[in-house]
């Protein structure tokens, strides 16, 4: 993982061409609860894909949210998840991605550069190709891909 937060909390870019600034999309930034963790995930999705790691060992799990930046509910629950769940003692490992593609939230847009990310996943170096190699390397037990 490549931050931490004070928390100690563990965050990776796995995609960094995808950057955006999520506060600038008034409609998301303004239902999301700005602790410690959220202001640390908002700042690293600057730079691209933030994926939040909590727990360790086996089973591992993985949750995705934001695949269309316009899709907020889910990205807004991530957050929360996130803040509910980083602190407790996990019998496994949960891989958090709140925002799949910060800059499609921060455009509030279904769309990445015109790609409908959620039917790209085959497309080399794609968001949803780089989570889904991810997810491989990770030797994740399940995804969930959350949308509204």
């Amino acid at each position: 993982m490549d931050d931490l937060n004070k928390n100690n909390l563990e965050l990776e870019i796995i995609s960094k061409d995808s950057g955006g600034f999520i506060s600038a999309n008034r409609n998301i930034f303004n239902n999301i609860e700005l602790s410690d963790n959220s202001k640390f995930i908002l700042n690293q999705a600057i730079k691209g894909t933030p994926m939040i790691k909590i727990g360790d060992g086996y089973p591992n799990l993985m949750l995705v949210a934001g695949v269309h930046g316009n899709e907020l509910a889910p990205q807004i629950a991530a957050l929360k998840l996130i803040d509910k769940v980083f602190d407790l003692d996990l019998n496994g490992t949960l891989y958090i991605i709140p925002f799949a593609s910060p800059k499609s939230t921060m455009d509030n847009s279904r769309y990445f550069d015109g790609i409908d990310l959620n039917r790209s996943t085959h497309l080399p170096n794609s968001i949803t190709n780089n989570i889904l190699k991810k997810a491989k390397e990770l030797n994740v037990s399940a995804i969930g891909d959350f949308h509204s």
